[in-house]
């Protein structure tokens, strides 16, 4: 794969700005009802809601070369295809549907591609498995990118 796939739930941008407008809201009433130090609380409030805005419309997935970068919301990683094992679309967990299976034992869920909230549940599970599907695809092609690589050296 030449390049880089960025995959990411549109709904994370409805996030931004209804947390800023959230933390504005709380930033007037704090100063409205404490003063000078109501205006301090108020604005740190307001700074919280402009990082964790930030931090959820960043959210994603991104398909390189080399590996995955995941950015999930409190901790982002970068993965190489050699860490990874599999990616699994467990349908009964709400948090994490898609996961990638590292070859350690270690689980990382990928919030950036969590379930689409929809009335239609068979086309947001058919999104999620295309998802599935993109990744292991990627996953596949590095594969044989590094078996080829390594049949030609010898």
């Amino acid at each position: 794969m030449a390049g880089r796939l960025v995959l990411r739930n549109r709904r994370n941008y409805l996030a931004v700005p209804f947390l800023t407008l959230i933390g504005a809201f709380a930033c007037v009433l704090a100063a409205a009802a404490g003063g000078a130090i109501g205006a301090v609380v108020g604005l740190l409030l307001f700074m919280l809601s402009v990082v964790v805005s930030w931090r959820l419309a960043r959210m994603s997935v991104a398909i390189q070369d080399r590996g995955l970068v995941v950015r999930n919301p409190l901790r982002s990683h970068e993965l190489t295809w050699e860490e990874i094992d599999s990616f699994t679309y467990p349908a009964n967990n709400p948090f994490y549907p898609i996961t990638v299976n590292l070859i350690s034992g270690r689980r990382i869920g990928l919030v950036a591609l969590d379930h689409e909230t929809t009335l239609f549940a068979g086309r947001a599970q058919q999104h999620e498995q295309r998802h599935v599907d993109v990744l292991a695809a990627a996953l596949r092609d590095a594969r044989a990118r590094s078996v080829g690589a390594s049949t030609t050296i010898g």
